[in-house]
This record gives C-alpha cells, structure tokens and sequence, in this order.
C-alpha cells in the first residue's frame, strides 16, 4: 500500500491508475493526513447473476421493476449530462440500490456502471451490512438473495473510493448538523462529499435518496441528485 499527496495524484492520475490497476492500493493524504483510499477500479467485475428477471447487480429484482427500453435510454441521457462531475459520491441510501432493487435502482447502476469514479464514506461499510441484514429480518431478502447481495458488495468495495472519518471530517460533519437537520451519519456523509470536493478542487456528483440530505447538498453547493426522483436537489 502506497500514499501520495492530493496534488501529485491529480497531476500524475494516469500513473496511479495504472498502479491500481496491477492491485496496488494507494491512499490518498492531504496535507499529510489520509483523506481516501483507492484500489483496482476494475475489481468492479462481473456482477453476481441474480433475480428472477435476468438482471445483473441487483439481489432480489422483482419483474416489474425491470428498466424498460425507453426507461434505460433516459437514464443514460440522465447520466450522459451529470457526468459533468467527474466523481459521483453516493450516501448508504442511494449505495444499498447497487444490491437490492428498489426504486431507483436502475439509475444507480447506471451511474456506477459507465465507468466514472465512486466514491463513499468508510462508514457506509458497515451501514451497508446493516440495511441489508435488516431486510433479511423483515423477510424483504431470502437467505439466498442476502449472500449474493453481501458478495457482490464485497467484490465491489474495494474498487469504490473511501473517505477516512478523520478529525477534520467530524468536526465538519458538527457544523452542518449545527446548520442542517441532518442525522449523525447523513452529516458524516455530506462532510466526506465536502471534503472530497475541496480536495479535488473539482465538481462531485452527490447520489442520495434522503430528501433533507439532498437538500442539506444542495445549500452546500453540491449537485445533489435524488437517486429515486432523478431531481437535482438546489
């Protein structure tokens, strides 16, 4: 594992990427202190084939939630015109689409899926597991469906880039509670999009489903994008 400054990254992308490529992980500091961690983009490899539909990505596609012709055609002008941002950061609740269809499944995996950037906070890690557990509980996900949806999110991980939880996050993460209703994680979320940003000094595509955490992006200054009504959030 490897660590390079946000300024040598961006100057010498194409070397980094390519040292991804050959499985090296590399983490990125700012000013000395770890700010994300980036492994092989193309761990994001053949999705688990699951679902009475056919589909791929998805742990428990019902049929009728299946994109039609028309229906994928929009999101791929959808996603053809926000890929302005040359990062899309996703919350747990537009991330948790990636593996469990609902509504505005479709979307995320287009986003995901055309190749740009992810990015999320380390902590979505664990609330991952735990929207996909609960589901198992609440019998909305079999045996079956869980395994693969944990697999295939497992696989994938790696290949997203993570925001560290450092000091300087959660102290952000303080002050837009102090601004914004936002829950304790919803803040640690937005605080990681934010810091990724600045660090970037480039647009990032906010992906959420939580109407006050889009709203919360929006007066930040981020273009927020509600995964389930395909809105930008201002």
């Amino acid at each position: 594992m490897g660590s390079v400054g946000i300024k040598e990254l961006k100057n010498r992308l194409t070397y980094y990427l390519r040292l991804t490529k050959q499985g090296e992980e590399i983490v990125v500091t700012d000013r000395g202190k770890p700010i994300v961690c980036h492994a092989n983009p193309e761990s994001r490899g053949p999705p688990c084939p699951v679902g009475r539909s056919g589909r791929r990505d998805l742990a428990d596609p019902p049929a009728s939630l299946s994109a039609t012709p028309s229906e994928n055609e929009r999101h791929s002008c959808l996603t053809a015109r926000l890929r302005r941002a040359p990062m899309t950061y996703f919350d747990t609740s537009a991330l948790i689409k990636r593996f469990v269809e609902e509504k505005g499944s479709v979307l995320v995996a287009s986003l995901i899926d055309q190749g740009g950037a992810v990015a999320t906070a380390k902590i979505a890690y664990v609330e991952i597991y735990s929207g996909l557990t609960r589901k198992l509980r609440d019998k909305q996900l079999s045996a079956m469906h869980y395994d693969r949806a944990c697999q295939q999110f497992e696989s994938e991980w790696s290949a997203y880039i993570r925001v560290e939880t450092g000091e300087a996050t959660l102290q952000l993460a303080r002050d837009l509670i102090r601004h914004h209703p936002l829950r304790g994680f919803d803040a640690i979320h937005l605080a990681s999009a934010l810091t990724l940003k600045r660090a970037l000094g480039e647009e990032v595509l906010f992906a959420a489903a939580d109407v006050r955490l889009l709203q919360a992006a929006g007066a930040e200054r981020l273009q927020a994008l509600n995964v389930e009504t395909e809105e930008q959030a201002t």
